[in-house]
């Protein structure tokens, strides 16, 4: 069966993992994956972002394969680019 799907579903941000634009950075080659649980401490509330995986795109183009070493309990999954700065991984 024939994926009938267009190219321009792809989420836009997605997109930047697969393409990136002449003279500028390289895409990234994978996204983060996290779990955010939300907490309160001392009355103040929070949240705790613990990456438990990574999604590769796939080399047809659509698509992803997804890799997690855990799984979140309110199967909740947030996925970004990997950005150097971010230090919600710790």
């Amino acid at each position: 069966m024939e994926d009938e799907r267009p190219q321009s579903a792809v989420h836009p941000h997605l997109r930047t993992v697969q393409h990136s634009l002449p003279g500028s950075a390289p895409a990234a080659t994978h996204l983060n994956v996290f779990t955010v649980e939300e907490y309160e401490s001392n009355g103040k509330a929070g949240k705790r972002w613990t990456k438990i995986g990574a999604a590769f795109p796939h080399k047809e183009g659509l698509g992803f394969s997804i890799e997690l070493s855990a799984i979140p309990l309110d199967g909740r999954l947030v996925v970004l680019p990997p950005d150097g700065n971010d230090d919600r991984s710790k």
